[in-house]
């Protein structure tokens, strides 16, 4: 039967919840979707035909062979029965996408079927191989031959893995997004609000209500602009057999030019190779264009403004960087196909780009099957949402405690019920912020251990650790920022009770001054960029909020800053 996160609550994969963007029939559609988009890819190219502006260096004899059941007759780029205006491809694309929603479209088809992959995955060591059988099977025999072609169980399953964490990336943004503005509005609310500040476990000095909500703030707004320009610039996973692209140069029909040679038996394709048919309008040209970077990767000053690579990365991809060959411009070892240095591995790199285009993803100078740097920052991205949301939860279980009191959780019919005890009302949603909190850095120091594992130019074990910790991950990211904003957009405050754990804790300290209006969140974002406001109020006793005041105004611009820059 299947996981439904029965264990995991408020991060379950029940249907409609956040979470369910990761689960196993997730995984089973994306890999579908990159599978259908390389067919559709390479039938582009292919229809293009020899010595075209797509294929100019193409052997007119690997053109495309009429399919086996054609009737040779008719011509196979006619569209006598297709609508006006079609194409042969956009008919062909039809069929590979038919075939997909035949699979899979239905969620009892999807689930059958990603079960059945569950089990048959056992005897090769990854689920994508058993999918493709069958999706050749679905395909029929004029299809069939040309699934997967050029491809490697890793290209595609390290590519679904990366469309499903972007759309869990996404629902995590855009929780975090809410979170934000919902933090915003309390800190601004309670900018100058006295109230006690403890430090290890003790009564310290007095600082505002304000104040600590900015802190969750500052916190917020940082994790969410790093998820966000990691996931933009996650990219697609190419290589072929052993990460050198001798499957996809026979696709591209350069298989015995310009020093390009082909190996007897079809070697340097994996699980089968063929012609394929298909044609789609590219889908999140936007995302890629933003997050285009080589191999996807991010430093720490490019975060939150992803760089774009020049027009035609193809170009300097294929000079002197694609496959090597030997001094005769062969390799021989194995009977690999390989490549000179001039140009004649540029097809290969062209189909590459457009199946990332199809997919919306960037694409990398390079394979990344062993240098698994997009998924050590997108799990430490991940985490860090979680272990950021983490301190929201912790502060409001300790505020909520009895005898403490100065917080709320928002009340809902049936939450934090107890089956034992009816008076209680457990702060539910912070626990399982908590719980995420706890659980992630293992899941990511799990993702960190695989990738300084990998080994040779596919890892034996590390690799495969690596899917489930990520999918994990994934999921405690989606439902602790869902929870999170769900808390803070429904937090109440007692300020009575805030008052009084001021007074007890600190007896000595005086009455706090008035420290000036507070800054309206709203007003702050239309008015542009304004100066750091210095301290609110005049010198006064020892024990007052310092610039608690001034250090809210400070991140509530920034947020209004961040604010315009997104919208």
């Amino acid at each position: 039967m299947p996981d439904v996160g029965l264990l995991t609550p408020g991060a379950d994969l029940a249907p409609g919840s956040p979470a369910a963007v990761t689960d196993d029939v997730a995984v089973l559609r994306a890999m579908l979707r990159a599978e259908a988009a390389w067919v559709r890819v390479v039938v582009r190219h292919r229809a293009a035909g020899p010595g075209t502006a797509s294929n100019p260096d193409a052997d007119p004899d690997l053109a495309l062979d009429p399919a086996p059941d054609a009737d040779p007759d008719v011509d196979p780029d006619s569209d006598a029965d297709a609508d006006p205006g079609a194409t042969a491809a956009e008919i062909d694309a039809a069929e590979i996408d038919a075939v997909v929603e035949r699979l899979a479209a239905a969620d009892d088809d999807a689930l059958a079927l990603a079960t059945r992959l569950a089990h048959a995955g056992a005897a090769g060591g990854n689920p994508v191989i058993p999918l493709v059988a069958a999706l050749r099977e679905a395909a029929g025999p004029r299809l069939a031959p040309v699934v997967h072609a050029g491809l490697t169980s890793q290209d595609v399953l390290d590519t679904a893995l990366v469309l499903v964490l972007r759309d869990a990336a996404d629902g995590a943004v855009a929780d975090l997004d809410r979170a934000a503005a919902a933090a915003a509005r309390l800190a601004a609310e309670h900018r100058a609000r006295p109230a006690l500040a403890r430090t290890l476990a003790q009564a310290a000095v007095p600082t505002t209500l304000g104040a600590r909500f900015a802190g969750w703030l500052q916190g917020i707004l940082a994790t969410r602009a790093f998820l966000a320009a990691v996931s933009d610039a996650l990219p697609l996973s190419y290589g072929g057999a052993a990460g050198e692209l001798s499957g996809v140069l026979e696709v591209s029909g350069m298989a015995g030019l310009s020093g390009v040679t082909q190996p007897s038996g079809g070697a340097g394709q994996s699980e089968g190779a063929g012609p394929l048919e298909g044609s789609r309008q590219s889908e999140g040209a936007g995302r890629s264009e933003r997050a285009e970077q080589s191999g996807g990767a991010i430093r720490p000053e490019d975060v939150g403004q992803p760089e774009r690579s020049g027009p035609s990365e193809s170009a300097r991809l294929s000079e002197g960087a694609g496959v090597s060959g030997s001094a005769d411009g062969s390799r021989s070892a194995g009977g690999a196909v390989s490549a000179d240095s001039h140009g004649s591995a540029r097809p290969a790199f062209d189909l590459v780009e457009a199946w990332s285009a199809e997919l919306g993803l960037p694409v990398g100078p390079a394979p990344w099957h062993v240098t698994r740097t997009p998924v050590v920052r997108v799990s430490s991205a991940l985490a860090e949402t979680c272990v950021t949301l983490g301190k929201v939860a912790n502060d409001v279980l300790q505020a909520v405690r009895p005898g403490v009191d100065e917080l709320r959780e928002p009340a809902a019919p049936g939450r934090g019920t107890s089956s034992a005890m009816a008076h209680k009302r457990n702060p539910v949603l912070s626990v399982l912020v908590r719980r995420s909190a706890i659980a992630a850095p293992h899941l990511a120091a799990e993702v960190l251990t695989a990738a300084a594992l990998a080994v040779d130019e596919r890892s034996d074990g590390a690799w495969h650790a690596e899917w489930p910790a990520l999918q994990q991950l994934a999921r405690h990211a989606v439902g602790s920022a869902h929870a999170a904003a769900e808390l803070l957009e429904g937090l109440e405050v007692d300020a009575e009770a805030v008052a009084r754990n001021l007074h007890e804790g600190l007896p000595d300290a005086g009455p706090v001054l008035d420290v000036g209006p507070a800054l309206d969140v709203g007003a702050a974002s239309a008015a542009g960029p304004a100066h750091d406001a210095g301290p609110a109020h005049d010198a006064g006793p020892a024990h007052d909020v310092g610039a608690a005041p001034a250090i809210v105004d400070r991140v509530l611009r920034q947020y209004a800053e961040q604010t315009r820059q997104d919208a």
